[in-house]
C-alpha cells in the first residue's frame, strides 16, 4: 500500500488548476447585471497523459471496505461544530487548493472530536511549505489526499490559523504563480503535534449501491469526517454544478448522475469537498453533507455548504476517451493521531471606561461563547477569538492583558489572544460621538460641495484583489450623479484619486466622495469597510463580524449581525445599502451597493425616486432597503412602477 500511494503521489502532484469559467451568452454579459460568480471557481484539470495515470492508480488505492456489513439505521448525523471555520473565509479563491481545504478539514474535526479543542488549522501554512510553495507542484497545482497525509505523517504538527502570518492569504494565486507566503514568515508557535496520519479509503466501487452508503455513514458514525473528491467529465457538467452552488439554497439537493457516461472534453476537471454529516430520515430524501472552499456564493449558502443525493449512483463513470471507462467519486478519511498534553488556564474577562466612570459594560465573546462581565474562562493554551461588543453609546478604544495573555491587535474589537498560562483580558470602551453626517444633510455635503465621484473599473487587475465591476455599477450612479453640482470623475485604478496600495481615497478635507459598487469590485469600498470606517460592514468583507454572531448580509462595524438582512438573493430579490459617513481624514462620504448589480442599479433608482424628493426627512446615517422584481419582468423598475421596496433596517 506504501508503494502505491508513493506512486499517486507522484502522479497527482503535477494537477494542473485552472478555472472552470461558465458559459454566459453575450447579451448577459453586454447587460452588465451581474458577474457570474462562476468565473471564481478553480477545479482540477490534469492534462491527458497525468490524467490516465492517476486515473488508472485511484481504484486500487480506493478500494479498502471500511465495517461493510455493519447494518445501516436511518439517522441524522453532522459533525459541522466540531469545525471551526468562517463561512465567508473559507473561499479558495483562484488557488486550486480545494484537496488541502477538505483534507484540513479532516484534522480540524478530530482535533475537537479526540482532543476537545476546537480550532481553526492553518490551509496557508500547508499551501507556503508543501514543495516549497512553488514551481509545477506546489499546492495550488492539485493533489489527493495520500500527499496530504504524507506532508502531516512528516510535519508532525499542524498549526492554527491565528499563528502569525498562518492566515490564508493565497486566494488571489494562480498554480503558475506559487504562494504569497514564505513559510519562514509564518510561527509555528503554538501547534499540536500529530503521530499518526495515514489515508484510509472507503470502498464504494463494485459494491451494492447500499453497502457502499454503510461505508461512509460508518465512518462518520465514529466522529471521522470524509474527504470527497469528484470529477466531471465536461465544461457543460461543471456549468450545471456551478448555477447548483451560485444559485440553489444549501436545502436543495445536488445528484451528479447526469455526468455518468459523458465523454471527457477540455472542460473535464476535479474537486475536492468535506462530507460531515448525513441524513437519511426521509427515504426519499436522505443526503450527505458537504462543506466546499468556494466561500458563500454571495450570501446564498451562508453555511457554505451544499447536499448530496445519498440515492446516487457510486459506480458513476466516464470515458476519456470512449470506450474506456473511469470511475468518478472517491471517498477517502484520515487516521490522524494527536499528542496533546496540556493543563487549563484560567481567563479573566473584564471591561472599564477609559475615564474609569464605570465598568464591565458590554460582553466578550470568548472563543465563540458570549459573556457577560465579568467572567472566568477555562481553556486550553492556545490562541482563541475575542470579540468585545459595547453597550449602546459606548465603543471599543483597546485591550489591556495581564499575567500570561497577550493578543495580536490591541487596537481591534475583534483579535485573537494567546494564553499560556492564567491570565486576565480587559476590554477598555469610551463614549462615542455621534455621527454629524446623515442623509438628510445630502445638498449641503455633496450636493453643493466640491465632490469625487470614483468609479468601480472593469479592469481585471485592480488593487486588494478587488474583481472587475459590471454596467450596473456605473449606470447606477447616473441616478445621483447629476445631483451634483461640482464634480470630477475617475476610477479606483487611477493613482490620483486612490492609493494603490491601501484603497485609500485621495482628496482633501471637507470635500465629498461618492461611489458605487460593493466591496468584491470596489477598492474603495473594500477599504472602508476593511478598516471599519464604514458603519456598515458587507459579510463578505474580511473581520466582518464578531465570533458566534448570526450570518447575515450585512453587521455593524463593531461585528454585531443586523439580523434582517439574513436572507439570499435571486434574480428576482436583492438588498442594497445607502450610507454616509465622515471618514477619518474629514472627507463626507456617501457609498451606494447591491448585494449583484441589479441591487446596485436598483440604489439608483430608489434615492432618486423615492429618498430625493424628500431627502430632508432622512435623518439616518445608513438605510438597507429590499427590492423584489415584483412583476417578474426581470428588470429593475423604479419604486411604484411594478417592483416593491422595503425598508429593511436603518440608522445612525
Amino acid at each position: 500500500m506504501k508503494t502505491t500511494y508513493a506512486l499517486l503521489t507522484v502522479i497527482l502532484v503535477t494537477l494542473l488548476i485552472v478555472p472552470i469559467v461558465g458559459t454566459m451568452e453575450n447579451s448577459e454579459r453586454e447587460k452588465g447585471v451581474y458577474e457570474r460568480p462562476s468565473d471564481h471557481h478553480p477545479v482540477m484539470q490534469p492534462d491527458s497523459e497525468t490524467r490516465h495515470e492517476v486515473l488508472k492508480r485511484c481504484d486500487p488505492v480506493l478500494q479498502l471496505h471500511v465495517n461493510s456489513g455493519v447494518p445501516s439505521q436511518r439517522a441524522s448525523r453532522s459533525l459541522l461544530s466540531h469545525l471551526s471555520y468562517v463561512p465567508v473565509e473559507r473561499d479558495q479563491g483562484s488557488c486550486g487548493n480545494c484537496w488541502v481545504w477538505a483534507g484540513t478539514g479532516v484534522l480540524e474535526v478530530a482535533l475537537d472530536v479526540n482532543e476537545g479543542v476546537l480550532d481553526r488549522l492553518s490551509i496557508q501554512y500547508f499551501n507556503s511549505k508543501y514543495n516549497g510553495g512553488t514551481g509545477p507542484n506546489w499546492a495550488g497545482c492539485g493533489g489527493w489526499l495520500p500527499d496530504f497525509a504524507e506532508f502531516y505523517a512528516n510535519e508532525g504538527f499542524a498549526i492554527p490559523w491565528s499563528n502569525t502570518n498562518a492566515f490564508y492569504a493565497d486566494g488571489h494565486q494562480t498554480s503558475g504563480e506559487g504562494t504569497s507566503v514564505p513559510w519562514q514568515t509564518i510561527s509555528t508557535i503554538p501547534n499540536y503535534t500529530i503521530t499518526q496520519c495515514t489515508v484510509e479509503s472507503i470502498g464504494t466501487h463494485g459494491v451494492e449501491q447500499s453497502v457502499a452508503i454503510n461505508n461512509i455513514k460508518n465512518v462518520i458514525d465514529q466522529g471521522r469526517p470524509v474527504w470527497f473528491g469528484y470529477f466531471l467529465a465536461t465544461g457543460a457538467s461543471w456549468n450545471q454544478f456551478f448555477d447548483f452552488w451560485n444559485y440553489q439554497s444549501e436545502n436543495v439537493t445536488w445528484n451528479p448522475d447526469f455526468s455518468c457516461g459523458d465523454v471527457w472534453n477540455s472542460g473535464g476537471g476535479g474537486h475536492a469537498v468535506l462530507c460531515v454529516g448525513y441524513n437519511d430520515l426521509d427515504p426519499n430524501n436522505a443526503y450527505w453533507i458537504m462543506v466546499n472552499s468556494w466561500g458563500t456564493a454571495y450570501g446564498g449558502r451562508p453555511n457554505g455548504i451544499f447536499r448530496i443525493d445519498m440515492n446516487m449512483n457510486y459506480d458513476c463513470y466516464f470515458f476519456d476517451p470512449y470506450p474506456q471507462p473511469y470511475y468518478s467519486l472517491y471517498w477517502q478519511t484520515l487516521n490522524v493521531t494527536y499528542d496533546i498534553k496540556q493543563a487549563n488556564c484560567g481567563i479573566s474577562l473584564e471591561s472599564q471606561e477609559d475615564t474609569g466612570s464605570t465598568s464591565n459594560q458590554g460582553t466578550i465573546a470568548f472563543n465563540g461563547t458570549s459573556y457577560s462581565l465579568p467572567s472566568n474562562v477555562s481553556q486550553k493554551p492556545g490562541n482563541y477569538s475575542v470579540t468585545y461588543l459595547a453597550n449602546d453609546g459606548y465603543e471599543f478604544d483597546h485591550w489591556q492583558t495581564l499575567g500570561n495573555a497577550t493578543v495580536s491587535n490591541a487596537t481591534s474589537s475583534m483579535t485573537y489572544v494567546t494564553v499560556s498560562e492564567d491570565g486576565a483580558l480587559k476590554a477598555v470602551y469610551k463614549k462615542t460621538a455621534r455621527n454629524a453626517s446623515t442623509l438628510s444633510d445630502f445638498n449641503l455635503l455633496f450636493a453643493q460641495n466640491d465632490v469625487r465621484v470614483i468609479y468601480p473599473s472593469d479592469s481585471t487587475s485592480k488593487p486588494l484583489g478587488c474583481h472587475w465591476a459590471s454596467t450596473s455599477d456605473w449606470t447606477a450612479s447616473a441616478f445621483l450623479t447629476t445631483k451634483l453640482s461640482h464634480n470630477t470623475e475617475g476610477t479606483d485604478i487611477m493613482n490620483s484619486f486612490v492609493n494603490q496600495t491601501s484603497g485609500k481615497p485621495i482628496g482633501d478635507q471637507g470635500i465629498g466622495v461618492v461611489s458605487f459598487g460593493g466591496p468584491h469590485v470596489n477598492v474603495l469600498i473594500y477599504y472602508y469597510e476593511l478598516t471599519k470606517t464604514a458603519p456598515i460592514i458587507h459579510c463578505d468583507t474580511p473581520g466582518s463580524h464578531g465570533p458566534g454572531e448570526p450570518w447575515s448580509l450585512w453587521y455593524y462595524a463593531n461585528g454585531t449581525s443586523i439580523t434582517a438582512t439574513a436572507a439570499g438573493i435571486d434574480e428576482h430579490n436583492d438588498f442594497f445599502l445607502i450610507e454616509v459617513f465622515k471618514d477619518s481624514d474629514g472627507r463626507n462620504v456617501l457609498l451606494a451597493y447591491g448585494i449583484s448589480g441589479r441591487g446596485t442599479y436598483a440604489a439608483g433608482k430608489y434615492f432618486h425616486y423615492a429618498m430625493y424628493p424628500s431627502i430632508a426627512s432622512y435623518d439616518v446615517s445608513w438605510i438597507i432597503v429590499k427590492w423584489d422584481d415584483t412583476n417578474g419582468d426581470g428588470f429593475v423598475n423604479a419604486p411604484g412602477d411594478g417592483d416593491t421596496y422595503t425598508v429593511i433596517a436603518s440608522g445612525s
